[in-house]
């Protein structure tokens, strides 16, 4: 495994999820499309040390959103028990107490997929045609 794929696992477990066979091909294919992404908006060609961490919690929260879309959630997950405070590498997320699981499913999911997007741009390179 790659520590982009250890660090988007160990994210998405810390959600509640349990990995399985089944679904860890969703998460590598997950990790695959956020690698393109980051790379075709910076223009580069490797994914910088400093960057992995905001891949891997892209592409937790990518999968965390196709498992849900899909109905591949692992039998037993319950979205209203799951999270009340989240925190993985520089990523933090705590829900309000009053607010419903679904809500802080997707609040969690949204931080995770769009929350460092201003960390892109220190890496942007510019493209000469």
């Amino acid at each position: 495994m790659t520590s982009i794929e250890e660090k988007t696992i160990l994210t998405v477990e810390a959600a509640g999820v349990t990995v399985t066979e089944s679904n860890v091909a969703v998460i590598r294919s997950r990790i695959d499309r956020t690698i393109a992404y980051v790379k075709n908006f910076c223009n580069i060609d490797d994914i910088p040390t400093g960057l992995e961490t905001m891949v891997s919690d892209m592409a937790a929260g990518e999968s965390l959103c196709w498992l849900a879309s899909f109905g591949l959630l692992p039998a037993g997950f319950d979205i209203n028990s799951a999270l009340k405070s989240v925190k993985l590498g520089d990523t933090d997320v705590t829900f309000a107490d009053n607010a419903d699981g679904s809500a802080n499913f997707e609040t969690m999911v949204s931080r995770l997929r769009e929350g460092a997007n201003s960390d892109l741009y220190r890496y942007r390179r510019m493209r000469w045609r």
